[in-house]
């Protein structure tokens, strides 16, 4: 089971993406290499981050509807938080499956948050949201699966900032995309996780 933990943890890219990620990650932890030795002499822990990240999904929500603009600036500094307790574990040396853990939750909490604030705030249309983030969680499942499981996976295309940039594009010109961006995500993703269920099938006895 740890081992199978670790898998699942740490193993959620495609192997060609997970070289990309590697080379961004280092790229990533040394422009915050000076902010994390000060967090760290604060004391502050990379849980600390991931739940600071969590926590700031409350203002984002709070300020959709009247002030958007102030929500979006919470949800990049979600992501900015988000991005550091990674590079803060590995500058402290306290990588743990049970912080990626909690990262990844996190993560992935302010991103349902988010898109079902759009849908209560009248933003996108509730069918395509929901086929979205249905065949988004699916998507997710299926590629920790067959990573787990040493299998070979395909590059897929990552939506979520996409959707952030949807929400920047709005604010800045007023035109609403979600839904033909929500479309489109929502049938790659299906044919994408047909393709992935096929072969998970095909490889097991």
């Amino acid at each position: 089971m740890p081992e199978l933990m670790h898998q699942l943890v740490f193993n959620i890219f495609s192997d060609k993406e997970e070289g990309i990620y590697h080379r961004f990650r280092d790229f990533r932890d040394k422009v915050f290499a000076p902010l994390c030795i000060f967090l760290a002499r604060l004391g502050v822990k990379p849980d600390h981050l991931s739940y600071f990240s969590l926590f700031l999904a409350i203002p984002i929500v709070f300020f959709l509807a009247s002030v958007p603009w102030i929500s979006f600036l919470f949800l990049a500094l979600s992501v900015i938080a988000d991005m550091l307790d990674g590079c803060l574990a590995r500058c402290q040396h306290h990588q743990s499956q049970r912080g990626s853990l909690l990262d990844i939750g996190c993560d992935h909490a302010v991103f349902l948050i988010v898109m079902f604030s759009f849908i209560f705030f009248q933003m996108t249309s509730p069918f395509w949201m929901s086929l979205y983030l249905v065949n988004y969680t699916i998507l997710l499942f299926m590629v920790l699966t067959m990573r787990s499981l040493q299998l070979h996976v395909i590059p897929v295309i990552r939506s979520k900032f996409y959707i952030y940039l949807v929400f920047l594009i709005w604010l800045i010109t007023g035109y609403n995309y979600f839904d033909p961006v929500l479309v489109f995500f929502s049938i790659y993703m299906i044919i994408t996780n047909v393709f992935l269920f096929h072969k998970l099938r095909c490889s097991l006895s």
